[in-house]
């Protein structure tokens, strides 16, 4: 293993590279543009979307019949709904697919860093269409014909790579660092096949440039608005400490940093891909906000949103690709009300979820009750019930348990039911609510708490 540089091991390769490895499977090859129509808010108008849409047979997970119920006491200081953070990720990271004809004329490599890595995997994999290191010649951003090997800090071959997840054929190397940041080129000194297919991933790791995806929830359903921005933001006060090479610095100036081209894309489970654009909104933001009625796919599974970014900064060209999941889901029911709430045994309240079922399955509601005094509100238990429901109208009972005994103390303040989620346990989805449902319990009287 002469060609590893001592100071990192074949372990320390793979770790460095696990996060780059994700981009392997991106589709990267033309893709069907698919037209999204708009349709009105509200979840009974996304109904209505939804049947628009080929049916098909909904997967099936959990088809249990039994009714399970259960409830607990809250502290006042517990948090039963806690804020749900936006979904985001970031990257300092891209991914090309290319040809042995790019790699035959010299395949430019955008850096914003110094010492970035860069895995050069087959299509396909295989040994014959494999470039080891020692078969590339470096171009440096300041224009220097380099021998490969005398251009990389560390490098390892298929061979070295054989336990790692990587495909047969996998080379991966870093720049060495004195070479500073730009654009380089790589060239094979051994003639590649002109239409041989080639993963070409660039890590940058030291890169103060990231890019952040993020999508305003982590679900959506048919005919709602989707929405997801893009930021590309420099972590060091405007790349003010990242050594370029001479080349860069003579023709760098004092320019800002500027996202100039964001392409995007979802993708459904089973792979197909839809083309999405996304808008210039400031000069480091990009959003998108379309209506989402897309064809609901039987294949279990996350959609992704994938995007592939350009940006500048003085002489820098920076390179961000990302991949962020979500959850499309039909709806599959739909929460209308709850009703009165009654006294059990002496010693339990109970109300019951009105439920409008479009798709046979099993559903979990649950609910907070909460004690309203002086505009505060604290919670006092938290209800549970998953049960089998048919088609149509339906009642789903929340029992809270030895309610009363805990409300005793509580004479004058209001009773609040809040919280309510609805849950289709058959195909794993949280269903949307018409409205913030906040019902209050007057109805129980003076005479039936005591």
């Amino acid at each position: 293993m002469n060609s590893i540089n001592k100071k990192y091991s074949k372990k320390n390769l793979w770790l460095l590279f696990v996060s780059a490895s994700m981009f392997l499977n991106l589709s990267l090859t033309a893709t069907e543009v698919t037209s999204i129509t708009t349709t009105q808010s509200g979840y009974k108008q996304a109904m209505k979307a939804q049947a628009m849409l080929p049916q098909i047979e909904l997967a099936s997970i959990n088809t249990r019949q039994e009714m399970v119920q259960y409830s607990r006491a809250l502290k006042p200081e517990d948090t039963p709904n806690n804020p749900i953070k936006k979904p985001s990720t970031t990257s300092k990271q891209y991914v090309m697919r290319v040809t042995g004809a790019d790699l035959n004329k010299g395949l430019p490599i955008a850096t914003s860093s110094t010492e970035s890595l860069v895995r050069i995997s087959p299509v396909g994999g295989g040994k014959s269409s494999s470039i080891k290191v020692e078969e590339l010649n470096i171009t440096t951003p300041d224009g220097k014909e380099m021998r490969g090997l005398d251009a990389m800090g560390m490098n390892a071959n298929s061979k070295d790579l054989q336990a790692t997840p990587f495909p047969q054929g996998t080379s991966i190397f870093k720049f060495e660092k004195s070479l500073g940041a730009g654009t380089f080129s790589i060239k094979t000194t051994t003639k590649q096949a002109n239409q041989q297919q080639f993963i070409v991933s660039v890590l940058e790791k030291n890169s103060p440039y990231q890019l952040k995806l993020e999508t305003d929830k982590g679900h959506f359903y048919a005919g709602q608005i989707f929405s997801a921005k893009v930021n590309l933001a420099s972590l060091n006060n405007n790349n003010a400490n990242v050594p370029l090479s001479s080349n860069s610095l003579t023709s760098a100036g004092n320019q800002p940093l500027k996202l100039n081209q964001v392409k995007g894309k979802i993708v459904s489970p089973g792979g197909k891909v839809f083309e999405v654009k996304f808008t210039s909104v400031s000069q480091n933001d990009f959003r998108i906000t379309i209506p989402i009625n897309l064809p609901i796919s039987a294949n279990e599974g996350l959609w992704e949103v994938q995007v592939y970014t350009e940006g500048k900064h003085n002489n820098l060209t920076i390179k961000r690709d990302a991949r962020l999941a979500f959850a499309y889901n039909p709806v599959t029911a739909i929460v209308y009300n709850t009703l009165p709430p009654k006294v059990v045994a002496k010693k339990h309240i109970e109300t019951s979820v009105v439920v409008d079922v479009e798709y046979a399955g099993r559903y979990e509601a649950k609910a907070v009750l909460y004690s309203k005094r002086n505009g505060r509100l604290l919670p006092l238990m938290e209800a549970r019930t998953a049960m089998w429901l048919e088609t149509g109208n339906n009642h789903i009972p929340l029992l809270f348990k030895n309610a009363l005994q805990r409300i005793k103390s509580l004479k004058g303040n209001q009773l609040i039911l809040k919280d309510l989620v609805l849950t289709d346990q058959t195909r794993m989805s949280i269903l949307p609510q018409t409205q913030s449902l906040s019902t209050s319990l007057a109805q129980l009287t003076s005479n039936q708490i005591n």
